[in-house]
């Protein structure tokens, strides 16, 4: 009798804690503020023939704020 309660109750209790967890919603934080305009930066001599120039960028840190992630040289 306790295998066969155990072979429903199992399941039963699976699908209800997924039908739990899909009525979940997550907030999604937006950046406050446009992206702001791009800095000027200063190219430096090229290393060497292999080298290009990958030119600096604002990135969104933790939907919360804006940070410059400088330009710089990279191997290709």
């Amino acid at each position: 009798m306790n295998t066969v309660r155990s072979l429903i109750l199992v399941p039963m209790l699976a699908i209800s804690c997924l039908a739990v967890t899909a009525g979940c919603t997550v907030e999604e934080r937006v950046v406050r503020g446009p992206r702001p305009h791009d800095r000027v930066e200063t190219i430096t001599v090229r290393p060497s023939e292999r080298h290009v120039w990958s030119a600096g960028r604002w990135e969104n840190r933790g939907n919360e704020r804006w940070e410059w992630v400088s330009g710089r040289w990279e191997i290709r």
